[in-house]
């Protein structure tokens, strides 16, 4: 109890604070489905919620990092889709273009793997390992993981928000539809993350680790 002068009478209490709502995972705002929409930059990003808007609404999600085996299976099955076999050379550049867009795009990344700079470009080890059996042919299978919970191996999948699943397949049916020798000239630009690393910090960097960092410093440069 308090005295307020405004009454000249006890009363009022402490006032209880507005008991806040726990955010909601996933999709918080949306009104159609967004996996055929053109998706632009985000308005903002806050803790990895990413305001997104397109041509006909905005949306807030999460984002989440992903399983490069999973981003290269579903731009795998894209390029299936539209007549086109990739080979292990150009599925580690498709990989890497669309997480650098991602990345520069909304700020957060893509997929969790080391990207290191080889001879001829970016490369996830992970996925040049699963592939490397198919030489330089068409990738004719999908990469796989062991479920932890049944310990069975299967092929790698991920469930991505629409929002991501728009960005992610537009941006990678761009670069399917560009060849091996297109990607690598691609990469190698000059001043860029390969670049950097490649030729500029070889003797300070054993592990030729191309760093999200250095593909926001290029893609935000006036170069870019």
């Amino acid at each position: 109890m308090r005295w307020s002068r405004s009454t000249g009478q006890w009363g009022g209490g402490v006032r209880a604070r507005p008991r806040r709502r726990p955010p909601i995972m996933g999709i918080l705002r949306r009104s159609r489905p967004l996996a055929s929409q053109a998706i632009s930059k985000p308005i903002y990003m806050s803790e990895r919620r990413l305001l997104l808007r397109t041509k006909h609404e905005s949306c807030t999600f999460f984002s989440m990092v992903y399983d490069v085996r999973a981003i290269a299976n579903l731009i795998l099955d894209l390029a299936d889709e539209g007549g086109r076999k990739l080979t292990n050379m150009q599925i580690n550049k498709v990989v890497y273009f669309v997480h650098a867009d991602y990345l520069a795009a909304f700020g957060v990344p893509l997929v969790s793997a080391k990207i290191e700079a080889w001879e001829h470009g970016p490369v996830f080890r992970e996925l040049y390992h699963e592939f490397k059996k198919f030489g330089d042919l068409p990738i004719a299978a999908r990469s796989s993981v062991v479920d932890p919970r049944t310990g069975i191996r299967g092929p790698a999948n991920a469930s991505l928000e629409p929002p991501t699943r728009a960005f992610v397949e537009d941006a990678a049916r761009k670069y399917s539809s560009m060849t091996a020798s297109a990607l690598r000239s691609l990469s190698h630009v000059d001043g860029g993350p390969w670049d950097q690393v490649w030729n500029h910090v070889t003797s300070t960097q054993a592990t030729m680790r191309i760093s999200d960092e250095a593909i926001l410093g290029w893609y935000r440069s006036a170069k870019h």
